[in-house]
């Protein structure tokens, strides 16, 4: 029996709806089987998920990578440190040098005053994410700082680290990180540096921003917050990467984040054979506006302090001689030589914040220029009181720019190779000399000064007597008494000696 040719009518269209629902239902199931399949693979391997998104993440991310890494203290470095060389991709050789200046918006975007001073510089990072081509387990010299003594690692042009290595034929492992202080530099010391034996501690100081970092961290401690997850505990990674990677394809692009600082024209200044246009980023010119008392009373001069001097004594524990290498800001150094523009110099340093009303351009390059030593003056003062060798690069980065030559990038806050390799054989002398009974050498043309405290001849007369028998060690303050080791006589001359005798050298300077 057939069916009625009208029943055959009704029944077709169902069925091509149900055509048209598996068709829809395969392509879901298909783009399901993908979601899924991303999302497996993301979890699988993060080192697949893009730059562009792991930027949002803390550190770029490397607790994907390094699963806890964020359960590092508060007063230390996540480390391995986020890097290309994380990810698995080698960190690029070549690259323009920076213009964090010009990416912050200071300098006109149509501009490349770097180009004509610098221009590509090669380098390396090591698996620490550490300015290094290698790991090495052991070092002969330890670079500590910030991201200056970061910078330090570029290998072509020559920068500090490789001048020093092949003038002291010496190995050296750089440890400086950018963005980091005293606090988190005695971190890297000690758990990063120190257990690979070095015989010398250069610790960098930059007084650009290590007070106020040393105060931030302080400024953690005080709010319960102990290591980084507590810190980004509202910035974790999401549910799903794929649905996050996704989104952007179907939502309206958001609009670039605004920079901090408005375009402005530059301080003129000679270098290179022809005169140059130079920016100088605005807290640090503020900076110069502070005396003595108002660096003094900063909530970070006193930890910067005890910390240092810890660090100091921990390396001599650790029988490493320390440098402490003072670096000035650009701001301190070239102020005094760009040409006059009162105004110019009252719309960079207020440059997106009010500036005072009462206070004049004149009055301003008047104050800094004044004051513009005054920290320096400061840790040169607190090195010396405590027998902490001592070095400054402020005199040699002013005689270069006496020459005509930059030392500073034109559009950065750092400084390149060519300034940094100013002071590379004062430091290179300092590191060549050996130590005799316990003292550091003098050699002239360091101008060092050493304090002497003497407690009578008698007793240092006996003391020299006992150390031709028992050599003293090359350590810039005396070792530490716990254990006394396999002999006990050793370590407690050690101890009246130096108490009793010549202090350590208390300034290096050029």
């Amino acid at each position: 029996m057939t069916l009625p040719i009208i029943s055959r009518r009704e029944t077709s269209r169902p069925i091509g709806v149900d055509i048209v629902l598996a068709k829809v239902g395969r392509i879901l199931l298909c783009a399901l089987f993908v979601f899924v399949t991303l999302e497996i693979v993301l979890r699988i391997r993060p080192t697949l998920i893009p730059q562009s998104y792991r930027q949002t993440l803390p550190f770029n991310g490397v607790e994907l990578i390094v699963p806890g890494i964020l359960q590092t203290p508060i007063e230390g470095v996540p480390i391995p440190y986020f890097s290309s060389a994380v990810y698995g991709r080698p960190h690029p050789k070549t690259m323009p040098f920076p213009s964090d200046l010009k990416d912050m918006g200071l300098v006109p975007p149509d501009l490349d005053p770097n180009h004509p001073i610098i221009g590509q510089v090669k380098g390396k990072i090591d698996d620490r994410g550490f300015g290094n081509s290698e790991l090495l387990p052991e070092a002969d010299i330890l670079m500590v700082g910030d991201s200056y003594t970061f910078g330090a690692c570029i290998q072509d042009p020559p920068g500090l680290q490789r001048t020093l290595k092949q003038m002291t034929e010496m190995s050296i492992y750089n440890l400086g990180l950018p963005s980091i202080g005293p606090i988190r530099e005695y971190w890297l010391l000690e758990n990063e540096g120190l257990p690979k034996a070095p015989k010398v501690v250069l610790w960098f100081f930059f007084p650009g921003n290590d007070l106020s970092e040393a105060a931030t961290v302080m400024g953690y401690q005080r709010q319960g917050i102990s290591t980084y997850a507590d810190l980004f505990e509202e910035s974790g990674p999401p549910l799903s990467f794929a649905a996050t990677l996704l989104h952007p394809l179907v939502a309206e692009k958001p609009p670039l984040p605004a920079k901090p600082f408005t375009p402005t024209p530059g301080f003129t200044i000679g270098g290179g054979g022809e005169d140059l246009q130079i920016w100088f980023y605005p807290p640090y010119l503020r900076n110069l506006l502070k005396d003595r008392d108002d660096w003094v009373q900063h909530e970070g001069w006193e930890i910067t302090k005890e910390t240092i001097l810890n660090a100091f004594r921990l390396s001599a524990a650790a029988q490493a001689r320390f440098l402490l290498i003072y670096v000035p800001t650009k701001e301190e150094v070239y102020l005094p030589f760009v040409d006059r523009k009162d105004e110019l110099l009252l719309e960079m340093a207020y440059n997106s914040i009010p500036r005072p009303e009462e206070m004049t351009g004149g009055e301003f390059f008047d104050l800094a220029t004044e004051n513009r030593g005054a920290l320096e003056d400061l840790v040169k003062e607190f090195c010396e009181d405590h027998g902490i060798p001592y070095f400054s690069f402020t005199k040699a980065l002013t005689t270069q720019i006496e020459r005509g030559e930059l030392g500073y990038a034109p559009a950065d806050t750092h400084w390149i190779p060519q300034g940094q390799i100013q002071g590379a054989e004062a430091i290179a002398e300092w590191i060549r000399a050996e130590p005799i009974s316990g003292c550091y050498p003098l050699p002239e043309e360091c101008r060092w000064r050493a304090k002497t405290k003497t407690r009578g001849s008698t007793t240092i007369t006996l003391l020299w007597a006992g150390s031709w028998l028992w050599p003293l060690p090359s350590t810039a303050a005396p070792p530490s008494p716990e254990p006394f080791g396999p002999s006990r006589v050793k370590p407690i001359l050690n101890w009246i000696y130096w108490w009793s005798t010549t202090a350590p050298a208390t300034a290096l300077r050029t």
